[in-house]
């Protein structure tokens, strides 16, 4: 099992196959399907009036975490999967101010938002350390066209 860690937290990459063979593979993944279940959870506590509203916003966030991580994966274009990881990071942000919503709320004091708030902690900083190791790569894989310059005058110097 491969792990990343951040300050001795455990990121990303794999559950416990010798390799990454799906979406379903990486941690992030598992973690922000967790995530779908803990919202949908916690949206059933909200008011009914706000069935179409807060409800739907949250589970539609939620849902899209997941969803973005697994297209992204699929994509041909690193870049492409990149800037999917990156949506995902942003309707995460989005996810977490929706359950400041509810935890401002007087008729949701007795949620359990605890839970959710945690999973979309550790999935933002899985994707952030994604988005961040990909962006790094990109510089190193893709040098600059002054670079690119620079080696083809180191080469024919030779």
């Amino acid at each position: 099992m491969k792990i990343v860690g951040l300050c001795n937290f455990p990121i990303i990459l794999m559950s416990t196959s010798p390799s990454i063979r799906s979406y379903k593979d990486l941690i992030v993944w598992q973690k922000s399907m967790n995530l779908v279940t803990s919202i949908y959870e916690l949206s059933a506590h909200l008011p009914k009036e706000e069935l179409y509203g807060l409800t739907a916003q949250m589970r539609r966030s939620a849902v899209a975490i997941p969803s973005l991580i697994a297209e992204g994966w699929n994509k041909a274009a690193k870049q492409d999967y990149t800037q999917l990881l990156k949506q995902a990071r942003s309707i995460g942000a989005k996810l977490e101010t929706q359950i400041e919503i509810v935890k401002n709320l007087k008729s949701t004091k007795s949620a359990n938002y605890s839970s959710s708030e945690e999973l979309l902690t550790e999935v933002m900083k899985m994707l952030f350390v994604m988005t961040k190791n990909r962006s790094a790569k990109k510089v190193v894989e893709e040098p600059t066209e002054g670079a690119k310059d620079e080696e083809a005058k180191d080469e024919v110097s030779v």
